[in-house]
């Protein structure tokens, strides 16, 4: 039997089941219309996150002095060069850093000496690019050490 996605157009489908390809026709949408629906927005192929040092937990909010990763994921695994740029929202620390992801597609920067030592305590972007186009966007607080 062969195969016919159950959004196939209408008069296509119609003589499929006329000459009994298919058993049944799909169900139409409520006004008849059985065009293809608006597809789905596929999952970022691009993947960058703050993480704590070892560890691949996402994190919004950790105090001053932990061990701050900048992590990076790519699905092909070909070795994507890019550029990840951390900076401080509430004050005039910036920094950006060129890298490779590795043959298993990640890349991972340890950034705790910047944002602990010259960045401090506040609200933080990082931005990664391949290609001069902003591939992901990930916003974090550092908090004040003690707190």
């Amino acid at each position: 039997m062969a195969c016919i996605s159950r959004f196939a157009p209408a008069p296509a489908l119609a003589a499929l089941v006329a000459v009994g390809i298919v058993a049944h026709a799909p169900p139409a949408h409520a006004d008849g219309d059985l065009r293809q629906p608006q597809a789905v927005t596929a999952a970022p192929f691009y993947d960058g996150y703050v993480s704590l040092l070892g560890g691949d937990r996402r994190v919004r909010t950790a105090s001053q002095g932990v061990g701050w990763e900048l992590v990076f994921r790519e699905r092909s695994v070909r070795r994507v060069r890019y550029r990840v740029c951390a900076e401080n929202l509430d004050g005039d620390a910036r920094r950006c850093w060129t890298r490779r992801t590795r043959s298993d597609g990640t890349s991972r920067i340890f950034v705790a000496r910047f944002i602990n030592d010259q960045g401090g305590p506040g609200r933080w972007r990082a931005t990664w690019s391949v290609g001069n186009r902003t591939v992901d966007v990930w916003r974090f607080r550092v908090r004040p050490e003690g707190v």
